[in-house]
């Protein structure tokens, strides 16, 4: 019975034919119920609370969702990280050892490599310590945003501006000027 009950709640989030997200609806969470169907998957899976990680997994380790992350970290033209490897490497190592890459991940074993630390100046004469992953991790790490951030983004509230899509800090301050002229105390 856990089981079909996972299935269910991954249907209202992912279509089965091309494991895309699809947006938010009336069907998810509380609306139909799909809370009190994950809380029993996730008790049925013990401590671990790992109960939708397997589809979620699935669908961030699939070819189609690589490939796009690979593209995207591409366009960015970022540096290579501790490791040495530029954007350009990843394509021919990704062909002989993507299978092995996509393994860890779905097992779980998967381990990030350190951060390389680079100081970038500042304006006023100091620096900003900035760290640098790896391209594989940066390309991991946007195939997991391209897969999560449709299911939660809906879910933020719109005065929420933090490391969000088409929201920034400048955003942010202008907003709480707003306030401040509307004479709120509290911002």
């Amino acid at each position: 019975m856990a089981s079909q009950q996972a299935i269910v709640y991954q249907l209202d989030l992912f279509s089965e034919q091309n494991q895309r997200a699809i947006p938010y609806s009336e069907r998810r969470e509380g609306v139909s119920g799909a809370q009190a169907r994950k809380g029993a998957q996730i008790k049925g899976e013990g401590q671990q609370g790992r109960a939708l990680a397997g589809g979620l997994m699935a669908v961030i380790c699939s070819q189609q969702n690589i490939g796009q992350a690979y593209k995207r970290v591409k366009q960015n033209k970022g540096v290579a990280g501790i490791d040495q490897m530029p954007i350009g490497e990843f394509a021919p190592w990704f062909s002989k050892h993507g299978s092995a890459l996509i393994k860890q991940l779905l097992k779980g074993d998967y381990t990030p490599e350190s951060v390389k630390q680079v100081e970038i100046p500042k304006h006023n004469g100091g620096k900003r310590k900035l760290g640098i992953p790896t391209v594989t991790d940066r390309i991991i790490q946007q195939a997991i945003s391209q897969v999560l951030s449709p299911i939660y983004e809906p879910m933020f509230s719109n005065h929420s501006y933090g490391f969000r899509p088409k929201r920034n800090a400048h955003q942010a301050l202008r907003r709480a000027g707003d306030y401040v002229k509307e004479g709120r105390l509290w911002v």
